[in-house]
């Protein structure tokens, strides 16, 4: 009896666990179609959905994926059409979304690098500094062996060094 009680109360568990990880499961799936992409990953990031469906799981992990991918081309096109326009502001925005999708497959994280590089040089011409080092360390937090990244940003840092030094300077003027 003891040991039939141990089987049923077994059973009982892993029926409890496997209804827990449907729970999981259809929860980030409506995650992902509202896209709330986030949500979904750190659903899927249970133990036990992965440890009860892995392939489900897996399953979901690539439409996650998939859809940050999507995302990121969308935010970079709107990206494009901002700077072509002449709207750095709207452009800086949405790259930062299209970096904010995480890891991305090439081609197009190699896109969003140079997009990035070249939309920072916008920025700094225009003497927006803060503006093109974000930029460009976005970009180089997706692209972190890029070189010609690393020199804009150094250039950028000593600018910016430059600007607060005068600023401390003419602040300690005004205050005598």
């Amino acid at each position: 009896l003891e040991a039939e009680a141990a089987r049923l109360q077994a059973a009982s568990r892993r029926a409890e666990s496997a209804e827990k990880a449907r729970r999981i499961l259809r929860s980030a799936e409506s995650y992902i179609v509202k896209g709330m992409l986030l949500d979904a990953e750190k659903l899927l990031a249970d133990p036990l959905a992965g440890e009860m469906y892995p392939g489900e799981t897996a399953r979901l992990l690539i439409e996650v994926r998939i859809a940050r991918q999507k995302l990121a081309g969308l935010a970079l096109e709107t990206a494009t059409d901002f700077e072509q326009k002449g709207e750095l502001d709207r452009a800086y925005h949405y790259v930062g979304v299209a970096f904010g999708q995480g890891n991305v497959e090439e081609p197009l994280r190699s896109q969003m690098v140079d997009f990035a590089r070249l939309l920072g040089m916008k920025f700094y011409s225009k003497g927006q500094l803060s503006q093109a080092q974000e930029i460009w360390k976005m970009a180089l937090a997706s692209d972190p062996e890029n070189e010609k990244l690393r020199s804009y940003l150094e250039e950028v840092e000593k600018s910016l060094e430059k600007v607060r030094e005068i600023q401390e300077r003419d602040d300690a003027g005004k205050s005598r």
